[in-house]
């Protein structure tokens, strides 16, 4: 009689153990199928992350590559003055670049980029302002010009450009923490250093 009690009482157990890992197995078979699906939903539906916001802003289109174009003509300006140890120049320059701030069509920038122009158009106005106004001290125009460099950089990942472009940097600037200007040209001319230091740098980037 306690045999036959104990051998109801295994089979009791058991089947409750069979059940309980048929259960288990059925969770784990919908929770596979899920993540699954979503994987599938995220490979077709994917959404738009900042690394695809900068990707497409960065190559932006004829609108918005027609708003950065006079930024990035009087930056060269500049860039190219500070190449030839030329203050004043520069300071001509960064005040047409300042003015171009405020003479932007702001009905022609796509409103999902009108808040962070804004954002970029501030530095690049007090950047500028700080160029301009220092017509007797090129070392501080060249250190402005370094900051209002990242500035147009920013810009035209917003916007594009309308022509190719080179990101170069020289590694001796700011106490050899480094520095990056934009250049129309391949060729390496310095406007952190000038005829001091002319060809040092190189090309890290072609913007097209």
């Amino acid at each position: 009689l306690i045999y036959k009690k104990m051998k109801n009482i295994i089979f009791g157990l058991a089947t409750i153990l069979l059940i309980a890992l048929l259960a288990c197995n059925n969770n784990k078979e919908k929770k596979d199928l899920k993540m699954t699906d979503m994987m599938e939903m995220n490979h077709d539906n994917k959404p738009l992350d900042s690394d695809s916001i900068d990707n497409k802003s960065f190559h932006g289109n004829s609108q918005t590559k027609e708003l950065s174009q006079p930024f990035i003509e009087n930056y060269l300006n500049l860039k190219d003055a500070l190449v030839s140890d030329d203050a004043s120049s520069a300071a001509i320059a960064a005040k047409l670049l300042l003015a171009s701030t405020s003479n932007i069509d702001m009905k022609a920038i796509p409103s999902e980029r009108h808040e962070r122009y804004m954002e970029i158009a501030k530095l690049i106005a007090e950047n500028s302002n700080h160029i301009a106004k220092n017509v007797e001290n090129i070392s501080h125009q060249r250190e402005y010009f370094e900051l209002l460099s990242q500035n147009i950089n920013e810009l035209i990942m917003l916007f594009g450009s309308s022509q190719t472009l080179y990101k170069d940097f020289c590694p001796m600037f700011n106490e050899g923490k480094g520095g990056v200007w934009i250049s129309q040209s391949k060729e390496i001319k310095n406007p952190f250093y000038g005829k001091e230091m002319l060809t040092c740098g190189e090309v890290k980037e072609i913007i097209r």
